[in-house]
């Protein structure tokens, strides 16, 4: 068998040389050649071979596509959009655990160094060193994937996320100066998201791949949101918690300002996760087309 895509291994003890280690991405094979000198032959043990095939097939799982938790749904069938739903539904509880074959972060909670946050001209804000948490609850309430526009919805909800972290704000918001840095907290109840993404087909391999185009959207709804700044006002206590109180009782108008940290984290898991499996997992296991 001659392997379409190949990877070269070597290695060696006091005993044993590999000479080769080929690995076929396309049809999940691999073979390998050893060889030992006469001097150290004697001294070649069960335990050295048995390790050294574990590694084989270490590396050749590696090259696993499509996880088991992951269920493939036929494009043509008329429960499609269903289908696609229920297996979501199935797979959440292991895609919040995180899974380093693909990339995928642990969601509880996700470490984020910063948080980019559009709050328009005469605002500007940074969240740095920000933990996300609440995201491993995350439902998933509709899938509607559209193979011929090439485009995929998903309409999701969570009870409750918090971003802590750190902010640097300075600017205006709404009518009222603002400007501080130092711990913060900013949390949304009944929160509801629509994110959107188109995608392109990429041949690597002999297979298709799907990848994200830039224009991914994110749109949210929530039905309560806090916040609390720390250290506001270079930590005038009173100008502080008069800011903060300000801040919580115009909440609605406040998270069209500042709410945009809460989307981009959103956007930038689903985003992360569905590349990382499209990167790896080829179109045809993603989805039946019979």
């Amino acid at each position: 068998v001659i392997p379409v895509y190949t990877k070269r291994y070597e290695a060696s003890t006091d005993a044993l040389d590999v000479k080769e280690l080929y690995i076929s991405k396309s049809t999940r094979q691999y073979r390998y050649r050893v060889s030992c000198s006469t001097e150290t032959r004697s001294q070649f043990t069960m335990y050295k071979l048995f390790v050294f095939f574990c590694v084989a097939h270490a590396i050749n799982g590696a090259l696993a596509r499509r996880p088991s938790y992951i269920k493939p749904c036929k494009v043509n069938s008329p429960d499609f959009d269903d289908c696609a739903l229920e297996h979501g539904r199935a797979a959440l509880p292991y895609i919040v655990k995180g899974d380093r074959k693909y990339s995928i972060p642990k969601l509880n909670p996700l470490k984020l160094p910063a948080v980019n946050v559009d709050a328009g001209q005469n605002l500007n804000i940074k969240l740095t060193d920000v933990s996300a948490e609440g995201l491993e609850k995350i439902k998933l309430d509709r899938v509607k994937i559209d193979t011929k526009a090439r485009k995929v919805f998903l309409d999701m909800h969570m009870s409750k996320v918090e971003l802590i972290g750190q902010y640097d704000i300075n600017g205006k918001i709404l009518i009222l100066p603002i400007q501080g840095k130092g711990p913060c907290n900013i949390t949304a109840t009944d929160a509801k998201f629509q994110y959107s993404f188109n995608y392109i087909l990429e041949k690597i391999n002999g297979d298709e791949y799907m990848r994200l185009t830039e224009n991914d959207n994110l749109e949210f709804e929530v039905g309560r949101a806090y916040f609390k700044l720390e250290n506001l006002f270079n930590g005038d206590k009173n100008l502080g918690d008069t800011m903060n109180t300000f801040l919580n009782e115009n909440w609605e108008e406040v998270i069209k300002e500042i709410g945009g940290a809460i989307s981009q984290t959103i956007r930038t898991v689903a985003r992360t996760i569905s590349s990382g499996y499209f990167k790896k997992v080829p179109y045809r296991e993603l989805l039946i087309f019979e």
